[in-house]
């Protein structure tokens, strides 16, 4: 948006100073003067031309641009009103610390925080797969109530008397186990060990097998991480610096055509001369909103990259209070774990790599990972080598949209 208001803005400029020229020319050639020949005319005519269809192209761009946005917003394609930039792009020159930059985008990008806990994922398959290995003891107890009776159970409710001449007559089986007078218990340890560990030793290198190629995939993003990084800083650096070369130009292109129309004024210099001095002024112009606008785009990829791009648009996440339920479940699980036992019976255990979500307060993090504005640079003091890049002037927009000249020999003013 903001670079489609500025060319129009340029083509704008464009034309009218095209509009002026041709006026000149058409006012010499009804008086029959000197500069008025048809074939100025005609070419300072097809001047004006060029510069009307650039502008209402660059209208068109406009349109679309703000239709596209109200895409995005979600909102209708048209309500009688206009959206338009409010704020200017960043002419400043932003510094990132390349070290606090590289730590916050491989400790905020979330594939890297997944492929993290898949891995601790394949080292916990890892430990339980080498417990297998060793061998098993387990200690086995039975303490149990033996019923027995004529019948499973009968309205007699009578248990088994071994006093009776006849003890099973008239018993059922529940009235025994309910007096409760059989009891038996038992105790022992069994003791497991396969021979060989065939099938336990290929699930341990399976496993071993899974963790190396999580690894080495985590290996692979961060390496991609770092250089999506890299590209990221150096389109800053490189889009700041056209910036300050396109600004150069577009006021090099302004101070040629001020001498150029004061030489035309003068009779020194053709009208294709002056002519030529707009149109490379109108581009000029042009590809400095351009590469402006490109430098405050590698910004904000830049804090995309590395992960403070929310924090940069003033976007923070915020999680609410949980429901009573879940406190009560998590007080009751910490009961049950203190009043346990804890038996550490893993060969290994894998390393702790989260303590945590990470912090989202981007002034936290540290004054190296803030984005610093530096200081206009002064070649005298030698204290930041290269030249000095003079201030970016804002040029204001347009009030209204242009209005075509009405058709007819030559062209109209606004």
């Amino acid at each position: 948006m903001a670079f489609a208001y500025r060319n129009l803005s340029s083509r704008w400029a464009g034309r009218d100073s095209a509009l002026e020229a041709w006026k000149k020319v058409h006012a010499l050639m009804v008086e029959g003067a000197r500069g008025g020949e048809a074939d100025k005319e005609a070419q300072a005519l097809e001047q004006y031309y060029f510069f009307r269809a650039e502008m209402e192209a660059a209208l068109t761009d406009v349109y679309r641009c703000e239709n596209r946005l109200r895409y995005m917003m979600g909102i209708s394609a048209s309500d009688g009103r206009l959206i338009r930039p409010a704020d200017e792009p960043t002419t400043a020159r932003i510094a990132f610390d390349w070290q606090q930059a590289l730590v916050e985008a491989l400790s905020r990008s979330a594939e890297l925080r997944k492929q993290k806990w898949f891995i601790k994922q394949k080292e916990l398959e890892l430990v339980a797969a080498k417990n297998l290995v060793l061998p098993r003891l387990d200690l086995v107890g039975r303490w149990r109530f033996l019923g027995m009776g004529e019948d499973l159970i009968n309205q007699n409710y009578d248990p088994y008397n071994a006093d009776n001449s006849d003890p099973l007559v008239g018993t059922d089986a529940y009235s025994t186990l309910f007096s409760g007078k059989f009891q038996e218990w038992q105790a022992g340890a069994q003791f497991l060990m396969p021979l060989g560990f065939r099938r336990e030793l290929a699930t341990v290198r399976h496993h071993q097998l899974q963790l190396a190629r999580e690894r080495a995939r985590l290996q692979d993003e961060e390496l991609e991480v770092s250089h999506a990084l890299v590209e990221a800083v150096r389109n800053v650096d490189t889009n700041f610096a056209l910036t300050q070369t396109n600004f150069n130009r577009r006021v090099a292109a302004e101070r040629q055509v001020e001498a150029v129309q004061a030489a035309y004024n003068a009779d020194l210099v053709t009208l294709d001369q002056l002519l030529d001095a707009q149109r490379r002024r109108a581009e000029a112009e042009s590809s400095y909103h351009r590469s402006l606008v490109d430098y405050n785009r590698s910004i904000s990829q830049l804090h995309f990259r590395k992960g403070s791009l929310l924090e940069y648009n003033g976007v923070f996440l915020a999680e609410g209070p949980w429901p009573g339920k879940a406190y009560f479940d998590a007080h009751r699980r910490a009961r049950q774990r203190d009043a346990s036992i804890y038996l550490d019976y893993g060969h290994s255990r894998p390393g702790v790599f989260s303590r945590g979500a990470i912090t989202q307060n981007f002034e936290s993090v540290g004054a190296d990972a803030r984005a610093t504005q530096l200081p206009p640079r002064d070649p005298a003091t030698r204290e930041t080598p290269g030249p000095t890049a003079p201030a970016f002037p804002a040029r204001p927009a347009p009030e209204l949209l242009p209005s075509p000249p009405p058709a007819g020999v030559g062209p109209a003013s606004r």
